[in-house]
């Protein structure tokens, strides 16, 4: 097989004699024309959108989700192009040159994420002979760093490019051709009488019959003519609904994918904004109450708007909503006005009996009481004066940033939803209904968090607010509340409210403990000050895509690509080639000079991002392991040309030395006991840099780390007579059978066996 693969290689090498490369860098999407947004995202690359440089095209598609997009790392601040799943990304030239290689970095690249045609390495390298690669992703998330492409030059005329590609789509659309630089482009309807092609072509709705284009590329110049291209597009209407009832009447769909994209048109002047919270943008038209559901959405509840929206009418797990398409740019706000937002009075009865009417209408419930003093699931069920019962849904975090009790009486204003088979409400605002002054509360709750947090504080029914930092109780004397509160270490706050009357509320109280964790293997090996288990603090380390580049019993040694650092703990059940993210609490302390995490909670918190990803180690000499075994500590690395002092290790050490110095070999783990060693051969030996005490010392982890040379292996089957074939360990021991994969000796030849 690794022949096959060897002549292929040299085949396509061959091929690129001629040829030029052309990298994209997937981390500068202005680069591409896209504009960095006051959020720092960028806005989604569209279905048939292209991304061009020199004679290479990726163009991008996707049936749903979210496609490709270039997206910035919330903490980082870095940006990459990402796949999600389902979308497609094909390559191809302007002039028909052939692509013969693809290189890409990134992270997630294996076949189990992405699928390429015949010549896929299934580690970012694909090698072929095609004018058209197509890649497919099949799992979520890819990460696109750079994408290298090699291009073979080529003397054909290539065909016109679509732009949208060919397909179905609701609404006019503008049909663009390009060719070669050039060249004319003639297109046909109906296969025999073609015209030349001079502006884009405009497709309205409705058209339900389907429109087939063939074109070519000619080159007067040269004489040339291009392959015929053939393309089919299906244009549907875009339903227009002017009221928020016959959009509710018309969404029959129950998933995404089988939703419609309809126009909902705000022409009545009539057209409010209720409620907005994230992606959840609630709307009236005076009558009826609906939700539009996409992110970019800056209207204040309030808001009268005009224009319109384009969207996926669908119910999801039965609410209604209009799925966001294309933005909202065609929405604007009608006059600067904000206008009162008020919610109609109902029952429970009422919001269940009327559920259809009602769905998505600002309402309030007067009078009910909690069942319950705490959330579960992100839900309570109340209980108004008729003793019906009616859940309330946390889905915009009011009721987790409000304390409530089973014996006041409360005032709930929200939307009522369609949960599946069940009705619930959205909470947006809850009401204490008592004589007494509200005792504040707070947007947070006591808890242990790891961010410096922002604390504001509110009372239902106050006018002033008064607190302290430092545990005592707070009066009319202590700091008063009028900005919100940094907090960066751990503090207990004490509040009270009081009245015009000056009457005052109890105290609330909550504890913010401040726990910020490692981030980083650098800052690891910083705060890692203790020598011994005893004076070791305990420490958080919560971590992102670190890879796993060895594990034995109770030692894994982990990367972050620059250094490198070891975890103790038993039972992590982590191999060589994960990558892993999550939260390791530890004592952190040197062993006999060696860094190391201690686990202290397991491996609960630590998600296997992906397995069986390449692990390569470092090729160093002896003496920079010696000069720089602290830089170098835990790294994996590798050593050429090694020999060793003895035949076998004694008291789990032996000597290796190379041209430029030596190193004691540690046996920790005991995998060579058995195993005997020619000291007039030279080794390849793998292994992790260790500190013992203020030395280097180096621990194999396999056997298969530590192989013999192949000239010196084979010096040792030369001895052996032709005469006697048979098969021979790369140590020179004769074999009567081939045990498992290695390299071996067979009749005289290096053979392989995967």
């Amino acid at each position: 097989m690794k022949k096959l693969l060897l002549f292929s290689m040299m085949y396509m090498l061959a091929l690129l004699g001629n040829a030029s490369e052309i990298t994209f860098d997937m981390t500068d999407p202005i680069a591409f024309g896209f504009s960095k947004a006051a959020n720092g995202s960028y806005t989604q690359i569209k279905n048939g959108e292209t991304l061009t440089k020199d004679n290479v095209v990726i163009t991008a598609a996707f049936s749903t989700g979210n496609g490709l997009r270039f997206f910035t790392h919330s903490t980082l601040g870095t940006v990459n192009l990402r796949a999600y799943v389902n979308s497609t990304f094909t390559f191809s030239t302007t002039d028909n040159s052939k692509i013969t290689k693809i290189e890409i970095e990134g992270t997630n690249l294996g076949t189990t994420y992405l699928t390429f045609p015949e010549g896929y390495d299934g580690e970012g390298t694909w090698i072929g002979d095609a004018t058209s690669v197509e890649v497919k992703c099949i799992k979520s998330t890819v990460q696109l760093n750079s994408i290298k492409v090699t291009v073979a030059e080529s003397g054909s005329l290539a065909a016109p490019n679509f732009s949208p590609s060919a397909g179905n789509y609701y609404g006019s659309q503008t049909i663009k051709l390009t060719g070669p630089t050039g060249a004319k482009i003639f297109y046909s309807l109906d296969g025999r009488e073609y015209n030349e092609y001079t502006a884009p072509f405009l497709l309205e709705e409705p058209e339900r019959d389907s429109k087939l284009y063939e074109v070519y590329a000619y080159s007067e110049l040269n004489e040339q003519k291009s392959d015929t291209v053939t393309a089919r597009y299906v244009i549907s209407a875009v339903k227009i609904y002017n009221t928020l009832a016959d959009l509710s009447a018309a969404c029959t769909a129950t998933s995404q994918n089988e939703a419609p994209i309809v126009r909902l048109m705000f022409t009545n002047n009539d057209m409010i904004v209720t409620y907005s919270s994230g992606q959840n943008t609630f709307i009236s038209d005076g009558h009826n109450g609906f939700l539009i559901y996409g992110s970019g959405a800056t209207f204040s509840p309030g808001t009268k708007l005009s224009g319109y929206i384009e969207g996926k009418l669908y119910s999801y797990n039965g609410l209604k909503e209009l799925s966001v398409v294309g933005g909202w740019d065609n929405v604007e706000v009608l006059d600067q006005t904000v206008y009162d937002v008020t919610s109609q009075e109902k029952t429970i009865t009422e919001i269940v009996t009327n559920i259809d009417a009602l769905e998505s209408s600002l309402v309030q419930i007067n009078s009910v009481n909690f069942e319950a003093a705490a959330l579960t699931s992100k839900a309570v069920t109340v209980m108004d004066e008729d003793g019906e019962e009616l859940v309330l849904y946390d889905q915009f975090g009011v009721l987790a940033a409000k304390p409530f009790n089973t014996t006041d009486k409360y005032i709930i204003i929200g939307f009522p939803a369609r949960r599946n088979s069940s009705v619930q409400m959205y909470v947006t605002e809850i009401r204490t209904i008592h004589s007494e002054v509200a005792s504040p509360s707070f947007n947070i709750s006591t808890g242990t968090y790891e961010e410096s947090q922002t604390v504001t504080m509110s009372s239902a029914n106050a006018t002033s607010i008064y607190y302290t930092l430092d545990g005592t109780d707070p009066s009319s004397k202590s700091t008063k509340y009028e900005r919100p509160i940094i907090i960066d270490e751990t503090t207990t706050i004490k509040a009270i409210a009081y009245n015009n009357a000056g009457i005052a509320s109890s105290i609330s109280e909550i504890t913010i403990t401040i726990d910020k964790p490692i981030r980083t293997i650098r800052d690891l090996y910083a705060a890692c000050t203790a020598t011994t288990a005893a004076d070791a603090p305990t420490v958080k380390f919560k971590f992102e895509n670190l890879l796993v580049t060895g594990s034995k019993n109770s030692n894994v040694y982990v990367s972050d690509g620059e250094n490198a650092f070891l975890i103790y703990g038993s039972k992590s059940g982590l191999e060589k080639g994960d990558i892993i993210s999550g939260t390791i609490t530890g004592k952190l302390y040197s062993y006999s000079g060696l860094s190391e995490l201690a686990v202290s909670d397991s491996y609960a918190d630590v998600v296997k991002v992906s397995s069986g990803n390449n692990v390569s180690a470092v090729t160093k000499t002896l003496k920079e392991i010696a000069d720089n075994y602290k830089a170098l500590e835990s790294q994996y690395v590798e050593i050429k040309e090694v020999t060793f002092a003895a035949t076998a290790v004694s008291s789990k050490n032996v000597t290796i030395s190379d041209a430029t110095g030596s190193v004691v070999l540690r046996d920790n783990f005991n995998i060579l006991t058995s195993e005997q060693f020619d000291t007039n051969a030279t080794y390849t030996v793998k292994g992790f840099v260790l500190n013992y005490n203020g030395t280097a010392q180096l621990y194999p982890i396999a056997v298969e780390d530590i192989v013999k040379n192949i000239p010196d292996a084979i010096h040792g089957i030369k001895a052996i007579s032709s005469a006697k074939k048979g098969i021979y360990t790369i140590q020179g021991q004769k074999i009567e059978t081939i045990a498992g994969k290695g390299v071996y000796i067979i009749d005289g030849k290096k053979i392989y066996i995967k």
